[in-house]
């Protein structure tokens, strides 16, 4: 997948990702899930999952 959402400094990047990993049934990784997670509920945009960066590296490590 190549996608890049790119724009100045409060243009809507974030949230135009967090609609296209809805849309995508993807997860996202990013440092801080739990803050991802409540800018998420403050856009309206519910049942993503979030993991982080660390989770993402020792699923890859575990062969998960």
């Amino acid at each position: 997948m190549d996608k890049f959402i790119i724009g100045e400094n409060s243009s809507g990047k974030t949230r135009r990702m967090l609609e296209e990993a809805k849309k995508e049934n993807a997860i996202v990784v990013c440092k801080n899930p739990y803050s991802m997670e409540s800018k998420a509920k403050c856009y309206g945009i519910f049942g993503l999952k979030f993991i982080s960066y660390e989770e993402m590296n020792a699923d890859i490590l575990c062969g998960e």
